[in-house]
């Protein structure tokens, strides 16, 4: 993995995750299909290059599964269903898919099992740089078997990896000619799923076109039910307040819309999904020489912020509690690490911890320690106005309880690169956006940057055993140690979670469901109103 995985902006990145349906008036009444229709859904950009095994982009991957199947499915509750596999079985180390029978690509040929394992076969080849090193399998250091008459495969892995179903589970399968030929993916695709890129304008739009006798989706769904769309057109919009007004001009189906253009929405009886992203986390610097070497003062600084204030200001009213340091799909552990683990706002708690690590108060207000003042350098963004409102409440609360404040917004690169160059900083606060909770020990353990990823120099030997044994541990089991290494780090206050953005996406003239990277092309249903 590399640093791209600390997402430093709070609203660029529109990641639908979790869904949970809600909506309007008439939900309930009965509902008459459209046959033949055309769903059309706006991106924020131009999706680039469409290789699936190279995609980067989250517009990339908005579009992929209309075209490209994975082996298992996650559905909203976080729990695996078949998708081109009938059934499996995992370890910590292996894994092996049952083919469903009668699977074809877009171009008719019959997916085997081998084409399966060549796509992982070019994964594993560092020549290619694919991007499913490291979310879904952990590195290239993995072999593949494939028997085409028992439709089997099975990927083992030498070190034990827990996440082994649900990560090579969701790679994108790409049919034979297409993996031969990557040039050939860049504008068109090639793979076993409900739709085939039909049209490709840049910067304009992108038109896929149903494919008759798909039946191997989620759960065995197919293109045969009533309404599902006859193509799918993905138009390029970047502004919000744009997108709202064609999806209340019907000109799009169903659109991700955020901050005061959603108020326009409510009561128009758009069917209503919610989705988050973040959480947007608090880290201290614990190298040698920063006041957040101390947990004590740590802990202090944790008190003495009003957590729900906090996450109002960051999500401008519209976000919740974060109920984990993990958030994005497939989000395999839905387990609430936050609650008991961060403390609550006390104020006066914070100041005998302050006084317990020997900070004292000092006739001009500021605590001090053997002639040294108690100063707090806070890093962020500074190209979000929530997040600077945010930060100026932070300041406030820790001046109340005797600390200078010395507030210093960035942009992106700034940031990061003062993140992991290590010193010129003593708390940030940033947006952490991960699938999985063993990519989080990357960032909480091991070397100290620049030497490794762990930019806050966390040195927390309960959480690092704890991942350890969580890494091979499958299924709830694991979860729960995933849960309890969490919250070693919360309790430490080594990270804080502080916010989750709720996103909403409106649908009027389609009923849908959101899936791993938006809407999930087998739920779409098109409507007459």
């Amino acid at each position: 993995m590399n640093r791209s995985i600390v997402v430093v902006t709070s609203c660029a990145a529109l990641a639908l995750t979790a869904s949970a349906c809600g909506g309007g008036g008439g939900e309930n009444k009965a509902v008459k299909f459209q046959q033949g229709a055309t769903y059309t859904e706006p991106i924020g950009s131009d999706p680039g290059n469409l290789h699936p095994l190279r995609a980067a982009q989250i517009t990339t991957n908005t579009v992929l599964p209309f075209a490209y199947d994975t082996l298992i499915n996650i559905d909203s509750r976080g729990r695996v269903v078949s998708q081109l596999a009938q059934r499996w079985q995992a370890t910590p180390k292996s894994v092996t898919f049952t083919l469903k029978p009668g699977i074809t690509c877009a171009d008719g040929t019959k997916l085997r099992a081998s084409d399966v394992a060549s796509v992982f076969d070019w994964i594993k080849d560092p020549k290619h740089q694919s991007t499913m090193i490291g979310d879904h399998v952990p590195s290239t250091d993995f072999d593949v078997k494939a028997d085409d008459a028992a439709r089997t495969v099975t990927i083992s892995v030498k070190q034990p990896y827990g996440f082994l179903l649900e990560g090579a589970g969701t790679v994108w399968i790409v049919c034979p000619k297409g993996l031969a030929d990557p040039k050939s993916l860049a504008h068109a695709t090639d793979g076993t799923g409900p739709y085939q890129l039909a049209d490709y304008a840049a910067d304009d739009h992108l038109t896929f076109a149903v494919r008759k006798g798909y039946a191997w989706g989620p759960n065995g769904a197919s293109t045969a039910a009533p309404g599902t769309p006859a193509k799918v057109t993905f138009k390029i919009v970047q502004n919000v307040t744009t997108m709202a007004n064609l999806l209340l001009a019907g000109q799009l189906s169903s659109a991700t819309i955020t901050g005061p253009d959603a108020a326009r929405l409510k009561g128009q009886r758009f069917q209503e999904l919610q989705s988050l992203q973040g959480p947007t986390d608090l880290f201290f610097n614990e190298r040698p020489g920063h006041p957040g070497q101390d947990p004590k003062v740590r802990q202090a600084l944790t008190s003495a912020l009003d957590l729900g204030q906090l996450q109002k200001v960051l999500t401008e009213g519209s976000g919740t509690r974060p109920t984990s340091l993990v958030l994005l799909q497939p989000r395999p552990c839905r387990i609430d690490t936050v609650n008991g683990a961060v403390p609550g706002h006390d104020l006066e708690q914070a100041k005998a911890l302050l006084d317990e690590a020997g900070w004292t108060a000092t006739a001009g207000g500021t605590r001090a320690k053997d002639g040294h003042k108690l100063t707090i350098t806070l890093r962020y963004l500074s190209n979000q106005t929530p997040l600077s409102a945010g930060m100026e409440l932070v300041s406030r609360w820790w001046k109340a309880l005797g600390v200078d404040v010395k507030l210093k917004g960035a942009d992106a690169n700034a940031f990061t690169q003062a993140l992991f160059q290590g010193n010129d900083w003593d708390a940030a606060v940033l947006q952490v956006a991960l699938p999985y909770p063993n990519q989080l020990t990357q960032y909480a353990t091991g070397p100290a940057s620049p030497k490794g990823q762990n930019f806050a120099a966390i040195d927390n030997a309960q959480y690092g055993a704890i991942s350890q044994q969580a890494l091979a541990t499958t299924g709830q089991a694991g979860c729960q140690l995933w849960a309890r290494s969490e919250q070693a780090l919360m309790r430490n206050a080594d990270v804080v979670p502080i916010a989750a953005d709720l996103l909403t996406t409106y649908a009027k003239s389609a009923r849908l469901a959101l899936g791993l990277n938006g809407t999930e092309p087998t739920s779409i249903r098109m409507v007459a109103r």
